[in-house]
C-alpha cells in the first residue's frame, strides 16, 4: 500500500498556528502584627488578587459556547439506507441518505457526516474565533479577589509551656495553561480536514466529501480561579528539657477547581431505544450493537466528541497532625511525626471528569471519594545521635564524635480503584451512552 500510495486515512491541519499566549496578575497585600498583651500576639492582613485571564494575542484560538448553539440552525446528517430498497445491506449497498431530501444522497462510508452544501452558518453552529462573536479572550472578564488572612498565638499559662495556635486564610490560584492551550486546535480557526480511503496521487484536499462532525475542546466562559480555604487550631507543649509535644488540627477546602465534562456524549440508554437502531443492520442479541453510529444521536448535531473544561470540582482534606520534638541536647536530637488525614474530592486531577448529564447531587454521589492521593496515615521518625568524646590522641581521630542517624517512614497505600469489564463488549454495550 505504502509502495502504491493507497490510504485509508489521511489528515492534515489546513495552517500552521502560532499562538502568543499571554496575562497579568496584580496583587498587593497588607499586614500587620499586634502584641495584645505578654500572653497574646495576633498576626492579620489582606491580600488582593487582579487576574486577567490567559488568551492568545494573536487571536487563533476558537471556543464553543454551548448557549449560543441553536437546534434551527444545526446542518442535516446523511443516515443510512439501503439501495433498491433492501431491508439489510452492508458495504456498496450501503449509501447514505438527506432525511430532508431523499434524492440527495452519498455512499455508505459517510454515513454520520454533514450533508452537502453546509454552509459556515451550519457546520459552525455555536462555536467562534478569538475576537468574532466572542471576546477577544474568549472569557467573561477579567477578575478581582479579597482574601484575607488571620493567625493567633496564646500562651495558655504564661509560662512559656504551653502555646495554643490557630490561623485562618483565603487564597487564590490562576487555573492550569492547557484549558486554554486546546483551544488552538479548534474550529474555525483552525480546521484538520480528513480524507478516507484513496491514493495520495489523486489526493485533492477532501474538498468534494462530505464535512465530518468537528470535535472540540472549549473552556466554559466564565473565568472562574481556583480557590483555596485553609485553616489549623494546635497546641503546643513543653513536656521536659528539650522535648515538645504539638497537637494540630489543619483542614483545607478547595472550591473551582478544574473538571472536564464530555457535554456531547450519549445519554445513558441512547443506544438501547428502539428509535435508535440503524434499520440497515441485521439484529444482534447484543445490546446497543445495531445502533445508528454515534454522531447521528448526539444532542449538538453537526458536532463529535465536546470536551468541556469548567470550574465546578471541589475537594477538601481535614488531619490530626501529632509529633514529638527533642532538639539537639547531650548529643541527641530527634523527631517523631504521625498524621492521621482524610483527603476527598470529585476528582484526583484537572483531568478528572464529570458525568454528563449529571445533576451536581448525581455527580457527588458517584465521584465524591478518596482521592488517588489520600494517605490515611503517616508515621516519620528521624534521630542524630552524635557519640561522645572517649579517647585522645591519634586513637581519638578515629574514635571521637561520630554522628549516627536513620529516618524510618511508614505511609498508608494509595486508593485502589476497581473496573471491571466483559470480553468482547464494550462499554457503550453495557450503558447505551458514551461515556
Amino acid at each position: 500500500n505504502a509502495a502504491t500510495g493507497v490510504f485509508n486515512t489521511y489528515q492534515q491541519a489546513n495552517g500552521f498556528k502560532y499562538p502568543e499566549y499571554v496575562y497579568r496578575n496584580i496583587e498587593w497585600y497588607g499586614q500587620d502584627n499586634w502584641k495584645v498583651n505578654s500572653r497574646l500576639t495576633v498576626d492579620y492582613g489582606v491580600r488582593f488578587y487582579y487576574m486577567t485571564p490567559q488568551w492568545d494575542q494573536t487571536l487563533q484560538t476558537s471556543t464553543f459556547l454551548r448557549d449560543e448553539w441553536s437546534a434551527a440552525a444545526a446542518p442535516g446528517l446523511y443516515y443510512p439506507a439501503c439501495k433498491n430498497g433492501a431491508a439489510t445491506c452492508s458495504g456498496s449497498n450501503l449509501i447514505g441518505v438527506d432525511p430532508a431530501n431523499p434524492a440527495n444522497t452519498t455512499e455508505g462510508r459517510f454515513v454520520g457526516r454533514l450533508v452537502q452544501p453546509t454552509t459556515d452558518e451550519q457546520r459552525f453552529n455555536g462555536a467562534y474565533q478569538a475576537g468574532q462573536g466572542v471576546s477577544d479572550t474568549m472569557y467573561s472578564g477579567n477578575v478581582f479577589r479579597v482574601s484575607p488572612r488571620l493567625g493567633v498565638v496564646y500562651d495558655l499559662t504564661g509560662e512559656g509551656r504551653t502555646i495554643v495556635r490557630g490561623g485562618f486564610g483565603i487564597f487564590y490560584d490562576r487555573p492550569q495553561g492547557n484549558i486554554v492551550f486546546d483551544t488552538i486546535n479548534n474550529a474555525p480557526g483552525l480546521l484538520q480536514p480528513t480524507v478516507q480511503w484513496g491514493l495520495l496521487q489523486n489526493l485533492t484536499g477532501g474538498a468534494n466529501d462530505p464535512y465530518p462532525a468537528l470535535g472540540m475542546q472549549p473552556t466554559a466562559y466564565d473565568f472562574t480561579p481556583p480557590k483555596v480555604t485553609a485553616w489549623n487550631v494546635g497546641v503546643q507543649h513543653k513536656l521536659w528539657r528539650a522535648v515538645t509535644l504539638d497537637i494540630a488540627y489543619v483542614g483545607s477546602k478547595n472550591d473551582n477547581l478544574i473538571e472536564q465534562e464530555q457535554i456531547n456524549a450519549l445519554p445513558l440508554g441512547t443506544l438501547f431505544k428502539p428509535e435508535n437502531q440503524d434499520p440497515t443492520r441485521a439484529p444482534s442479541t447484543t445490546p446497543g450493537a445495531t445502533a445508528l453510529t454515534t454522531d447521528l444521536l448526539r444532542p449538538y448535531a453537526g458536532y463529535g466528541g465536546i470536551r468541556w473544561w469548567d470550574a465546578t470540582g471541589y475537594s477538601n482534606y481535614h488531619a490530626l497532625q501529632t509529633s514529638i520534638n527533642r532538639r539537639f541536647d547531650n548529643g541527641l536530637m530527634f523527631s517523631v511525626f504521625y498524621v492521621w488525614s482524610k483527603a476527598l474530592g470529585v476528582g484526583s486531577t484537572d483531568w478528572s471528569a464529570r458525568i454528563p448529564y449529571a445533576s451536581d447531587e448525581e455527580n457527588r454521589r458517584v465521584n465524591y471519594s478518596y482521592v488517588d492521593y489520600d494517605r490515611p496515615h503517616n508515621f516519620v521518625f528521624n534521630f542524630v545521635y552524635q557519640t561522645p568524646k572517649v579517647a585522645s590522641g591519634a586513637l581519638g581521630l578515629l574514635a571521637n564524635e561520630w554522628q549516627i542517624s536513620g529516618i524510618y517512614r511508614w505511609t498508608s497505600g494509595r486508593p485502589y480503584a476497581i473496573g471491571w469489564s466483559i470480553p468482547g463488549i464494550g462499554s457503550n454495550n453495557l450503558t447505551g451512552g458514551t461515556d
